[in-house]
């Protein structure tokens, strides 16, 4: 690192000692053996790159003139470092992705404008390592591995149909920049199995999976359909053609819209 201020360095040398004591008591162990990279995220910027592959204990036990020494490494890099060490004295992965409130302001112009032509607000370069473990763990606990993509996917026009059958299992064991690595998982396919995992997190994080009630994983607009259709059997008249259309028909094309875009749902709508 070249000569910086003298009180720059001595904040730097602090803040590096204070989150190294922090995370050499035992409480911390589990995150000894992980890599640094396990809490950066894709938006983080000046990443110590050098440092990234080398784990938390072996960081821990290195002096900071050492580090600092590190060909390539200058004092934002080592404040860097200082920043992905303080995430991993978390106990507990946050509801929200690491960094977002760092993010926030720069994250706001991404979400007005993948809401304005997605619909969603989602945005998968908030999600860390820690919070992909999060969810994993969630569908793990509720037993769902063997739910596919294709029936849990919002729509299934943001999913290519060779992986419509993909089981949640062939993900939960694989870390974020694994799947990111893998063979024909590109950006896009990628978003959408992350969204997949976020929606189910979301919904049943709150729940124990010893309760003596469970979930069953719909798609929402079901629901009402099934409702309607179960009162409807338990009734003596048959109902009228219009009521079906409302409460059937009508809710089966708006999906077939969602998931299969306007021509086809055009079409499927002018046979019936």
């Amino acid at each position: 690192m070249s000569q910086p201020n003298s009180a720059e360095e001595h904040k730097l040398v602090s803040s590096f000692e204070s989150v190294r004591k922090v995370l050499s008591d035992e409480q911390f162990a589990d995150r000894w053996d992980k890599p640094l990279a396990y809490w950066a995220l894709p938006n983080d910027r000046r990443l110590p790159l050098a440092f990234l592959g080398r784990s938390v204990g072996d960081l821990l036990s290195t002096p900071f003139h050492e580090l600092s020494a590190t060909r390539g490494i200058g004092q934002k890099k080592i404040s860097s470092l200082v920043k992905l060490l303080h995430r991993a004295t978390h106990n507990e992965p946050p509801a929200v992705p690491y960094g977002i409130r760092e993010l926030a302001d720069e994250m706001d112009q991404k979400r007005a404008q993948l809401e304005s032509h997605e619909g969603s607000g989602f945005d998968p370069s908030l999600v860390s390592e820690v919070l992909w473990v999060e969810w994993c763990d969630t569908v793990r606990r509720f037993h769902l591995e063997d739910a596919t993509l294709g029936r849990l996917a919002p729509s299934l026009q943001m999913l290519p149909t060779v992986i419509w059958e993909k089981r949640l299992g062939e993900y939960v064991d694989q870390s974020l920049s694994e799947i990111r690595d893998m063979r024909t998982h590109g950006e896009k396919r990628v978003r959408v199995i992350l969204e997949v995992f976020s929606a189910i997190h979301q919904l049943l994080s709150g729940s124990t999976a010893d309760n003596h009630l469970s979930a069953r994983l719909i798609p929402r607009f079901i629901l009402p359909i099934e409702s309607w259709l179960n009162g409807t059997r338990r009734g003596c008249e048959p109902p009228a053609r219009l009521e079906v259309e409302q409460r059937v028909a009508r809710p089966l094309l708006q999906q077939i819209r969602i998931d299969s875009g306007e021509t086809v749902y055009q079409l499927a709508r002018d046979r019936l």
